[in-house]
């Protein structure tokens, strides 16, 4: 299509309406407050440590003690466009899976920090994990959440057990024409290298990703596309749409083993 930006949209409010969450569920700081008072219920419930991964003071992450060492380790890498929210935001998820030991990260924001930077942070915090002997036999499960989900995607080559994504990012491209380019500076080149879906690797573990039924229909077509170009690539991967929720409300009950987005996440764990 002529004087199209992305896939037929010729505008940046387009592409804002498509990605831009205030735009797509309305007052989202809302549901952002629901992620801090159930965190730090979190809190209160399952005791944690703090494990630094690199000098910067952005680069720790916060560690909740499993019941069962057998499993593998769960590493949570939280949303917010790159731009916000930090690892104490997300400590509910520690209460959804008290089996398994949790490691919710934090990373360096932009714009002080870049997309090829926080995959180098999380690529840091791996290698700490594995020196640290917190992996054991049973290996790492990936777990990110939007923003999140897109830096799982560039983890599909780094050995791990399995790999999940809520509501993930995988081709960057609009985002160069959204209100977020002030802040994460996207260029052509970082376009390449960081979206998980010009990066698709030749071996990796088992995939799930997860998308609201509520979300734009732009979210829920990068993870069926990414979906669809892993599994062409020879990869195991599964996918599915979770009833009655949007971008938020996905990962919101995550401190719930029984909510239907748990319940799905800890069958694919089961059977890795």
């Amino acid at each position: 299509m002529s004087g199209a930006l992305y896939r037929g949209f010729t505008s940046a409010a387009e592409i804002d309406q498509q990605y831009d969450q205030s735009r797509v569920v309305g007052y989202k700081q809302a549901y952002i407050e629901a992620y801090r008072r159930r965190s730090a219920a979190a809190r209160a419930r399952r005791a944690h440590t703090r494990l630094r991964y690199g000098p910067a003071a952005e680069e720790g992450a916060d560690v909740f003690a499993g019941s069962d060492p057998r499993r593998p380790l769960l590493l949570f890498i939280h949303g917010g466009y790159w731009v916000a929210l930090r690892a104490a935001d997300f400590h509910h998820v520690a209460l959804g899976f008290p089996e398994y030991t949790v490691v919710v990260a934090d990373y360096g924001l932009c714009p002080g920090n870049s997309l090829p930077g926080i995959a180098a942070q999380m690529r840091r915090l791996l290698a700490t994990l594995q020196q640290r002997r917190l992996v054991g036999a049973a290996g790492l499960v990936a777990i990110g959440h939007s923003a999140g989900g897109q830096q799982v995607g560039l983890l599909a080559d780094a050995g791990l057990r399995g790999l999940v994504s809520l509501s993930g990012l995988f081709d960057l491209a609009p985002l160069r024409h959204s209100w977020l380019q002030p802040l994460i500076r996207l260029t052509p080149e970082t376009v390449a290298s960081e979206s998980p879906l010009r990066r698709l690797p030749d071996r990796a573990p088992p995939l799930l990703t997860l998308v609201g039924a509520q979300e734009s229909a732009e979210f829920q077509r990068q993870s069926r596309d990414y979906l669809g170009a892993w599994r062409r690539r020879g990869l195991r991967g599964e996918g599915g749409l979770i009833a009655a929720r949007n971008h938020f409300t996905l990962v919101t009950e995550l401190d719930d083993p029984q909510a239907p987005t748990t319940r799905r996440l800890r069958r694919f764990l089961e059977r890795l």
